[in-house]
């Protein structure tokens, strides 16, 4: 038993050392969708290629930040300038999907061909810039966790309730958003959209938060 329990600690510390993109890449299968057909299977080829080169090929060091340095890390301003794009970007494919949704209302009305891939698009696109700032929050807290075990870092904080409460309300609305998205379109379409998405977003928040890519340029 005492074995097991060092196995495992070595592998949630493993884990945890890992970069953004790689630990992305990592929890990103949890989104892998049923299905048959051979879109179904070069897609998920893809997905699997592509998380092999970022685990093989990426930096395995990762920082460890006090909540003072994490929490001057949200208000710089280059992160301020990102989330006022986020917030446009979000705003405007909203806009888009409740215009698409109107016209689609309109019996009458005849929807356009490319309507029928913009609606889902500026769903995910929404979905994701929200749902993806849940990474954000969990490598903040799984830091202050790895801050705890390695020098006896208190985690009673308003940082860390703080961390939390932002975590299960941008992931409980991805997890609601990717629900209904399901039931609203195909999920041969709907699912690698999200999952593009969310990536996509996942990976830029990290770039402009914890400025990786000077990580992987030294490496």
């Amino acid at each position: 038993m005492q074995g097991w329990k060092v196995g495992l600690s070595r592998e949630k510390n493993d884990f945890l050392s890992r970069s953004w993109v790689e630990r992305l890449a990592v929890c990103g299968e949890g989104t892998m969708f049923g299905g048959g057909g051979t879109r179904v299977l070069v897609a998920t080829a893809f997905i699997v290629l592509g998380n092999i080169f970022l685990v093989a090929f990426g930096n395995h060091q990762s920082p460890v930040y006090t909540p003072e340095q994490l929490a001057e890390k949200y208000n710089n301003i280059t992160f301020l300038l990102y989330c006022l794009i986020l917030v446009l970007v979000v705003a405007l494919h909203h806009s888009i999907y409740r215009r698409g949704e109107m016209l689609l209302a309109v019996p009458v009305h005849d929807l356009k061909p490319y309507w029928h891939m913009l609606l889902p698009f500026s769903y995910s696109i929404v979905s994701g810039a929200v749902g993806s700032c849940s990474v954000l929050f969990a490598k903040s807290l799984s830091n202050l966790l790895r801050l705890s075990m390695a020098s006896g870092y208190r985690l009673h904080s308003w940082f860390t309730y703080s961390m939390l409460l932002l975590f299960l309300s941008t992931a409980g609305f991805w997890m609601a958003r990717l629900n209904e998205g399901l039931s609203l379109f195909d999920a041969i379409l709907i699912v690698p959209m999200f999952q593009i998405a969310w990536t996509f977003f996942s990976i830029c928040t990290g770039f402009v938060y914890f400025q990786e890519y000077q990580l992987y340029g030294m490496g």
